[in-house]
């Protein structure tokens, strides 16, 4: 019987385990491109059971292949990051077998200061939105906006009608008649 899953894995801290296709897309690669970070070892993805089990990013996963796309973006090969993940993992084996805890302290404290430097970069969260929301448009609302008025828009005069056909008279400042002598 197949079951499909209804939300994403999580990985023991909590985090959101993606997969290849949602994982490439945060890094702003391709599958393929992070199907090829996996094969040359600068990734290391979960699997799912079974032989052709689904390819699982946890956070840090994920992390390291931002910092990994950075770095290939900048023209390091992907040996070098290789290089750098090997040395990485004997650095992480030499610290758990040392029985001088300063050395495990030594790893998590730079393993938390790298964490603190990335979540100082990112931008912060929009402020909380205080106070009641802006009321919705009329016709949202349901109600009949106002007849529209006749009165120009704010700061637009309305332009001068062309003048028509002469006129025999103008008033003058009493209202009275004054007949014009028009060239014709």
């Amino acid at each position: 019987m197949f079951v499909a899953m209804t939300e994403p894995r999580r990985d023991i801290a909590g985090g959101e385990r993606l997969r290849i296709g949602p994982s490439a897309e945060r890094l702003g690669r391709s599958p393929r491109m992070v199907r090829y970070l996996e094969e040359h070892g600068v990734l290391r993805p979960e699997r799912g059971p079974g032989p052709g089990g689904h390819r699982h990013f946890p956070p840090p996963e994920l992390a390291l292949g931002a910092a990994a796309s950075q770095a290939l973006d900048a023209g390091y090969a992907s040996a070098v990051l290789r290089a750098l993940r090997e040395m990485a993992d004997r650095r992480v084996a030499a610290a758990l077998a040392d029985p001088d805890p300063l050395a495990w302290f030594e790893l998590l404290a730079i393993s938390r200061a790298v964490e603190a430097q990335v979540r100082a970069q990112l931008p912060p969260p929009p402020p909380p939105h205080h106070g009641p929301p802006p009321p919705p448009p009329p016709h949202l609302r349901g109600e009949r906006s106002a007849a529209p008025s006749s009165a120009p828009p704010h700061g637009h005069e309305p332009a001068a009608a062309p003048p028509s056909a002469p006129m025999d008279e103008v008033a003058d400042d009493q209202g009275e008649p004054v007949p014009q002598q028009w060239d014709r």
